[in-house]
């Protein structure tokens, strides 16, 4: 070894001399050792435990880097193996070498993209929010499985299949428990909390941030119970406002174009208003199921109008009988006294019409106005 010994001190002497860098390094030093091995092979016996070590540690740290390594010299180095073989005159021999190597370089490539399958499948698992793999134990065509995993959390089988592996070859036992990462707190509280379509929900660190709007009793619900869901601390509401839902809005802008019309001078229901008061106590008894529903509730003005014939005096008690008319019918309906309130309007206040002749047909009527609002703040003092 002391040949050897002086020339790597030499190379090494030569390659500091010269400030070769880490990668020209890498290329001149393989050379150098085939040199000295092709004078002496006891450099190559003298490198080959740690150069056997190092490639066992490499094949268990990252097998597909391993794999990416040895795959281009793979082939080479069989056909020059077999090249050299096959053009001496021993054939037999060459063959019964040449078998076993292929089985061998075969079987290897084999395990080699069987544990990097495997590795993968880990990892996929490791990364997956709510998953905890706490052992995976492989046998030659199995994988047992054992771990936590989040109610909430992805199916581990239908991620595996998803990277290819066979998971009837996996044998998995998931404990249940309530995993702490933001994705599932969020999904959590989304749907404890139950947030209405006008709210949305979001995780800053371990805070809910909701923003939208919404009806007090939620927001007073959210407050009391969020910061008790696991995974959080506090909910921020400042960024939820008092609103009624949109669709709640709008049924109530429809309701209000719905007039009930009267004969002249008369404040009895005739057949068509009777008919247009059933129609609208039904969708008010609708609106106001689903205003209780999002913890809002429900009011109605009743306007009661007259044309303009007769004494003003006339006209306004005139008014007021209509309304309270069709107030009665409603209330009848089932609509609750406390939420419907009469107003009566006489002639004072047409609504806008073309001619004069539509303008008393159409002020010959009860005209209905209906909001939404928060059920809580109406009744507060």
């Amino acid at each position: 070894m002391g040949g050897e010994r002086r020339q790597l001190d030499e190379l090494r002497r030569r390659l500091d001399a010269c400030g070769l860098t880490p990668d020209e390094l890498a290329e001149r030093l393989p050379e150098a050792i085939a040199l000295c091995n092709s004078r002496n092979g006891e450099l190559a016996r003298a490198l080959s435990p740690t150069v056997r070590n190092a490639i066992g540690e490499s094949a268990r740290r990252d097998p597909q880097e391993l794999a990416t390594a040895v795959a281009p010299a793979i082939g080479p180095a069989i056909r020059q193996a077999a090249g050299a073989m096959l053009s001496r005159n021993t054939s037999r021999l060459a063959w019964l070498i040449l078998v076993p190597l292929l089985l061998f370089v075969a079987a290897t490539a084999l395990l080699v993209r069987s544990n990097l399958l495997w590795s993968r499948a880990i990892e996929t698992l490791e990364q997956a929010p709510g998953i905890v793999v706490i052992s995976a134990d492989r046998g030659w065509r199995s994988l047992r499985l054992t771990g936590l995993r989040d109610p909430l959390a992805a199916d581990p089988s239908a991620l595996l299949a998803a990277r290819g592996l066979d998971t009837s070859a996996i044998e998995a036992r998931w404990e249940p428990y309530v995993s702490m990462q933001a994705p599932l707190v969020l999904e959590r509280a989304r749907r404890l909390l139950a947030a209405p379509s006008g709210v949305t929900l979001a995780m800053s660190g371990d805070t809910l941030e909701a923003r939208g709007g919404a009806s007090r009793r939620w927001r007073e619900r959210t407050s009391a119970i969020g910061s008790m869901l696991p995974g959080l601390s506090h909910v921020d509401l400042s960024g939820v406002a008092d609103a009624a839902p949109g669709e709640l809005d709008a049924a109530a802008r429809q309701r209000q174009e719905i007039r009930v019309l009267f004969p002249p001078g008369s404040d009895s229901l005739a057949a068509r208003g009777r008919a247009a008061t059933d129609s609208l106590a039904a969708q008010l008894l609708r609106l106001r199921a689903a205003a209780v529903r999002e913890g809002y509730g429900m009011s109605v003005v009743l306007v009661g109008r007259a044309d303009s014939l007769g004494a003003t005096t006339t006209r306004l008690a005139l008014s007021s009988r209509r309304a309270e008319a069709v107030r009665a019918a409603l209330v009848g309906a089932g609509i609750p006294s406390t939420d419907i309130e009469v107003e009566a309007l006489g002639s004072t206040d047409p609504l806008p019409v073309k001619d004069d002749q539509t303008g008393a047909r159409i002020n010959r009527s009860v005209s209905v106005v209906v909001s939404v609002s928060d059920a809580q703040s109406e009744r507060s003092p």
